[in-house]
């Protein structure tokens, strides 16, 4: 009777150690899978959370590309091994009662590069706010401003960043009634 109940104990112990080590890895694998999910996030320096036109009178294109009023932000992303992670910036608009005119204002992205920042392919050109895209990823109602692409070709996960910097500033064939009005923005990013 003894080695029966010794032989018992001895499978309730390798049973629960089975166990322990089945629930240990099914935990480890959750969070491996939830670190690399090939996302694209937006990081932006805590101090400058946008660009402030307050009291800001028309400008022509040319002074607008070299306004110091700027929102500078990255993307980033863990791209996993041999795989390629496609992004879209956006830019959002916020309704409010006193809006400017989408055609009042104008907007112009640059990137970072070796050379420091160049113009991007959609707003080569200064443009007004355009929410008329046709996209999978970006909501309808937001203007995309840069299509790109982190490609890891390597046998690891990588970190992958771009960095831009926007400017937006009124259009100089607008004219400032006595009412106030504004114009609100959120950089999206989807990937």
């Amino acid at each position: 009777m003894d080695n029966s109940l010794s032989k018992q104990i001895l499978l309730v112990i390798i049973g629960i150690a089975l166990l322990i080590v089945a629930v240990v890895g099914v935990s480890y694998a959750i969070t491996v899978s939830d670190i690399s999910t090939n996302k694209v996030r937006i990081v932006t320096d805590s101090s400058n959370m946008g660009i402030d036109m307050n009291n800001t009178l028309p400008m022509s294109d040319s002074e607008g590309i070299l306004s110091n009023k700027v929102f500078d932000f990255c993307t980033l992303a863990t791209v996993e091994k041999n795989s390629i992670v496609r992004y879209e910036v956006a830019l959002e608009k916020i309704l409010s009662d006193n809006n400017l005119d989408d055609g009042e204002v104008r907007i112009y992205l640059e990137k970072l590069n070796s050379n420091g920042y160049v113009s991007t392919d959609i707003t080569k050109i200064p443009s007004s706010f355009i929410a008329d895209w046709n996209s999978s990823l970006t909501p309808d109602g937001s203007m995309i401003l840069y299509y790109g692409a982190f490609s890891n070709d390597s046998s690891d996960d990588k970190e992958m960043s771009e960095c831009f910097r926007l400017r937006m500033w009124i259009s100089e064939d607008t004219v400032i009634g006595s009412s106030p009005k504004e114009f609100k923005t959120r950089v999206n990013i989807y990937s």
